[in-house]
């Protein structure tokens, strides 16, 4: 009979733990949030997203500039999603990121293979 009890307020402790798990929190981007220059940390990788929604990716370690772009592209938001619309090799294609964290000075973003923080200069 004591080996139940304890079996039993085991098992409600541990349903009770499991239950506790943070929820994630989904975020409502607005333009504001995005407009500006951000920098991906350890790099010399530039993203510019202008307030008319055109945007472009520059690398100056590569030569590239704000000018000179490796890209260009036309941006939106939806919810936590940054998404990309662009031209490769004539070629529509569409970038999705989910932004996870965003502030005045700092964004985190999954992309496909990995999240990447950004600095906003």
């Amino acid at each position: 009979m004591n080996k139940a009890k304890i079996f039993i307020v085991a098992a409600l402790a541990v349903m009770l733990l499991a239950g506790c798990k943070k929820d994630k929190v989904s975020l409502n981007l607005s333009d504001s949030d995005v407009t500006g220059t951000w920098k991906k940390d350890g790099t010399s990788e530039y993203w510019l997203y202008r307030s008319d929604h055109t945007g472009c990716k520059y690398n100056t370690d590569e030569g590239f500039s704000e000018d000179f772009p490796s890209y260009d592209y036309e941006w939106s938001v939806s919810g936590d999603q940054l998404r990309h619309e662009t031209y490769e090799q004539g070629v529509p294609i569409t970038r999705t990121y989910t932004v996870t964290e965003i502030s005045s000075t700092s964004m985190e973003r999954e992309e496909e293979v990995a999240t990447y923080k950004l600095t906003k200069i």
